[in-house]
């Protein structure tokens, strides 16, 4: 595709995604998920000690794992084996 086209289809694009509110959801998607991170991140300065606690723990991994810099399964693994041995030793 030429550069010409490139840009008219850019152009026709932005025009619908604009028409749609597309600009306007993927905004506030992402504010939201700024915020959400963010008390991610706060999750994470408390340990779990239940399993509600851990799928809490879990579901942050998931969804937001640009605010850590491992690999999310990873992460995930780390904290299922770190829960257990808290288990294990509180039991």
């Amino acid at each position: 595709m030429g550069r010409e086209r490139f840009d008219e289809w850019v152009k026709g694009w932005d025009a619908a995604a604009t028409d749609v509110g597309y600009h306007d959801a993927w905004k506030a998607w992402n504010k939201a998920s700024s915020r959400s991170g963010r008390i991610g991140k706060k999750n994470f300065e408390i340990a779990p000690t239940t399993m509600a606690g851990l799928l809490v723990r879990m579901r942050v991994i998931e969804t937001h794992d640009e605010i850590f810099d491992v690999e999310p399964a990873d992460m995930l693994f780390g904290e299922v084996r770190a829960f257990a041995k808290r288990l294990t030793l509180a039991g």
